[in-house]
């Protein structure tokens, strides 16, 4: 990985790129290369669970599971092969569609 951001470092920092990095629980020796992917999909299915220890005194947990979606060439995937992920991510999430929906909207005050 070090030999990967010393070889694209002009690139990385010219582009100020903000890159998420995903490592396969594996040794070392067994993973396979870096790959290039997009976000994968997981769903996470939680609940809380609400203990009362005493009277009016709660102790509340999440707990629940995590499910991913087997999609080619996604981060969770290729990482789940043995491959190094690397996902190039945007911070700008605004939605700009609706964003112009909401500015065109009159205002009530």
């Amino acid at each position: 990985m070090a030999d990967y951001i010393y070889e694209e470092r002009n690139y990385l920092v010219k582009e100020h790129l903000f890159l998420n990095i995903n490592y396969p629980a594996f040794e070392e020796c067994e993973i396979k290369g870096i790959k290039h992917t997009f976000l994968g999909k997981r769903f996470y299915m939680d609940h809380y669970a609400v203990n009362e220890k005493t009277p009016g005194n709660y102790n509340v947990r999440l707990d629940g599971t995590l499910e991913s979606a087997v999609i080619d060439g996604s981060d969770i995937t290729e990482t789940e092969n043995g491959f190094v992920s690397i996902t190039p991510l945007m911070l700008d999430t605004t939605d700009y569609k609706r964003f112009e929906m909401l500015r065109e909207y009159k205002n009530v005050c």
